[in-house]
């Protein structure tokens, strides 16, 4: 059996045996949680969303199938961690966000849909766009979208984007997050112009992103940013800087908006 066959094979058992432990069967009391990339989990947890739940095992196991090994070995730990929840907070986070009834939300970095596909299932919002750079994991979310409610297929997108551009239509999002991305990109000042053109008017920037100090997660020291650092690229780019909730353990919410 050669390696790539091999790397398959594992990811597909570890989601058999993950996913198949929580369910005799794919209903909707499942609450199993997805994740992506840049995922630094420590902590294991019960999960109490009732709205949300992930693709079967089987279906999982298949989308893996037919991804190149870069795609697998990226991703596999992410798609089968069940740990996320504890620090990430989903529910929090997204209640912070505020109503988005009839709202177009735009999740920058969404990797394998971890929020995209949690904001979708809730089904507020008018329409989810999931951006990425990465197109195997663009090729996964709409591969997934066929899991959603077939009332939400339609509300659901996942889009590519480029390094300095999130690639939406002019004033197209109500609310754009990026969550553990922000310190990704490279020249933010002229990312963030760029996606203000994307937003409403009046329309909500969330950055969600690791806290400048010593925390009990394996975050390298480059990918946390001060959160000073990330007010003033707002005030560069031109958003109205609104608030810094300090409602999670490890990260920063900072909202901006675009007047």
């Amino acid at each position: 059996m050669s390696a790539f066959s091999k790397a398959l094979s594992t990811v597909g058992v570890i989601l058999l045996i993950l996913l198949v432990a929580c369910e005799s069967k794919f209903d909707s009391s499942v609450k199993t949680p997805i994740t992506h990339a840049h995922d630094y989990s420590t902590h294991d947890h019960s999960h109490e969303d009732e709205s949300y739940y992930p693709p079967t095992a089987e279906s999982s196991a298949a989308l893996a199938q037919s991804f190149d090994k870069k795609f697998l070995e990226k991703y596999s730990r992410s798609a089968t961690d069940v740990q996320r929840d504890d620090w990430q907070k989903p529910q929090t986070v997204i209640g912070a966000f505020g109503d988005m009834q009839g709202k177009t939300i735009a999740d920058i970095g969404a990797g394998i849909g971890y929020f995209a596909l949690y904001i979708a299932r809730l089904g507020k919002a008018e329409k989810v766009i999931a951006i990425d750079i990465d197109k195997s994991a663009i090729e996964f979310l709409n591969g997934m979208k066929k899991k959603l409610p077939e009332e939400l297929q339609d509300k659901f997108e996942g889009r590519v984007c480029s390094f300095d551009d999130p690639n939406l239509r002019d004033g197209e999002a109500d609310i754009a997050i990026m969550v553990n991305t922000y310190a990704f990109i490279e020249k933010r000042v002229n990312y963030l112009k760029n996606l203000k053109r994307g937003m409403a008017k009046g329309g909500k920037l969330f950055i969600i992103d690791y806290k400048k100090k010593a925390l009990p997660l394996p975050v390298p020291e480059k990918d946390k940013l001060p959160l000073y650092k990330v007010e003033e690229e707002l005030t560069k780019a031109g958003y109205r800087f609104v608030s810094n909730d300090q409602l999670l353990d490890y990260q920063y919410i900072v909202m901006a908006v675009k007047e």
